[in-house]
């Protein structure tokens, strides 16, 4: 399981309710999870603040810049 999808269940979210949130469909949601799309700066922001409660130690660079770390 990767870590963006950790996060996702953690803070009780599914890929549809990200989706909606994000404006683009569950397909396109999936494939910025995966990897294989990037996510837009803001859909950053926007994720961020919904991991925020659950997950307060993470920062925006160790969820989405971690492999360049």
């Amino acid at each position: 399981m990767n870590k963006l999808k950790r996060l996702r269940l953690l803070a009780g979210y599914t890929q549809t309710d990200i989706a909606k949130m994000f404006g683009v469909t569950n397909q396109a949601y999936s494939k910025k999870e995966a990897g294989h799309v990037p996510f837009k700066d803001s859909e950053k922001v926007m994720f961020m603040n919904l991991i925020a409660e659950t997950s307060p130690d993470e920062t925006i660079e160790s969820v989405f810049f971690e492999h360049l770390l």
